[in-house]
């Protein structure tokens, strides 16, 4: 199958934009509580004020930097209908509507004023990537679109998406200090450097790294994932994010078996393996949960389980997740399960690295983990 007949398969068939918002349709998911809560409990039992000051503003520029990313892995990946003009008579690439739906795909649990927000930016710039689509009468078996041309065009809708989820604005933001139990301006800012500064490390010397033309794999970007974890009878639902999922095409000659990588992108600031590898702190604690979190999506996970959730109240919003019951049919091997981390400030060499493999003791360690800290969650105020 080429590249376009791939993707008009897909557009036909969007994942997630089939389930209508009927009342009918919506799961009560009762004692709701995501990674991020659970992150700030670990940190508030071990008196770690730094997660509301540092920690915070860099996970808000990793967000940024996140959805960039989003945008450019679909960008790239799907560069044979992006890349090329709706009415070009001999192959023409993406309606409007086509557009959308892939993307719906490639980013299920997108919706709402985000993804619209996402949609509109891949919309405006998609004239600026027609400029290095190569010949007009190019075959879809030979993708003729440069990198170097992608990337070149990548930098006017990095500055945009920045600017949309107001990276701009924590490159000069103080990062709030604590003193004396009260709240002060530090001297540090949430950024060192400058959105274009950013842009020009992640697109000239990241880019080949994260963006991988890997033809056997198939890539779900930024999936929620509810899971549905049984504690003393009571039922708790636990939301995690990994940036994406990367999946083996099964259907491929070259697919010997079912594979899942699970990754997380470390924002845009590096942290020593050591600080991930010491369980005695709230960091490290956070990460280890973290890991054997992804661990259960990626031995759990199936794309049928996408679904409609409200959170206990009716007058809660809803939310599209994949809904991941704690037992299912034919889950994948934990060996074939690969948790992993990006760390984007890296100078050299691959920004890969894998997370630690969970033993039998670590499970245990971070079920006790999670399960401590979800008994403190019932008793004070997230």
């Amino acid at each position: 199958m080429t590249t376009r007949e791939r993707t008009d398969a897909q557009a036909r068939l969007p994942i997630g934009e089939t389930a209508k918002r009927r009342e009918s349709t919506y799961y009560l998911a009762q004692n709701l509580i995501t990674f991020s809560q659970l992150e700030r409990i670990i940190y508030r039992q071990a008196s770690q004020p730094e997660l509301t000051s540092v920690f915070e503003a860099q996970t808000a520029i990793g967000s940024a930097i996140d959805y960039f990313l989003v945008l450019a892995n679909f960008i790239w990946g799907y560069r044979g209908g992006y890349c090329a003009k709706p009415d070009d008579p001999k192959n023409p690439g993406f309606s409007a509507d086509e557009l959308t739906a892939v993307f719906s795909q490639s980013y299920p649990t997108g919706w709402g004023k985000e993804k619209e927000k996402m949609v509109d930016l891949l919309l405006k710039h998609r004239s600026r990537f027609f400029l290095f689509a190569g010949k007009t009468d190019f075959k879809p078996r030979e993708l003729v679109f440069t990198k170097a041309g992608i990337k070149q065009a990548l930098i006017p809708l990095w500055e945009e998406t920045a600017r949309k989820f107001q990276l701009d604005a924590l490159q000069v933001q103080n990062v709030m200090g604590l003193q004396d139990q009260s709240l002060t301006p530090s001297e540090k800012t949430a950024s060192s450097e400058s959105p274009s500064q950013i842009a020009a490390r992640i697109i000239t010397k990241r880019f080949d790294a994260l963006v991988k033309d890997d033809k056997d794999y198939s890539y779900l970007a930024k999936p929620d994932c509810l899971l549905v974890y049984d504690l003393d009878g009571e039922i708790f639902h636990v939301q995690v994010q990994p940036d994406y999922i990367k999946r083996l095409r099964e259907d491929r000659k070259t697919t010997k078996a079912r594979h899942i990588v699970v990754k997380r992108i470390i924002g845009d600031f590096k942290d020593s393996k050591q600080q991930i590898l010491d369980r005695t702190t709230p960091y490290g604690q956070a990460m280890h949960l973290y890991n054997w979190l992804l661990s259960q999506v990626g031995q759990r996970f199936k794309q049928n389980q996408l679904q409609w959730v409200r959170e206990g109240l009716a007058n809660q919003k809803v939310r599209k997740v994949f809904l991941i019951p704690q037992d299912v049919t034919r889950p994948i091997e934990a060996s074939q399960v690969q948790t992993a981390l990006e760390f984007l400030q890296e100078e050299e060499g691959s920004v890969f690295t894998p997370m630690p493999t969970l033993t039998d003791q670590d499970a245990k360690l971070a079920i006790e983990i999670l399960e401590q800290n979800l008994r403190i969650s019932q008793t004070v105020k997230i």
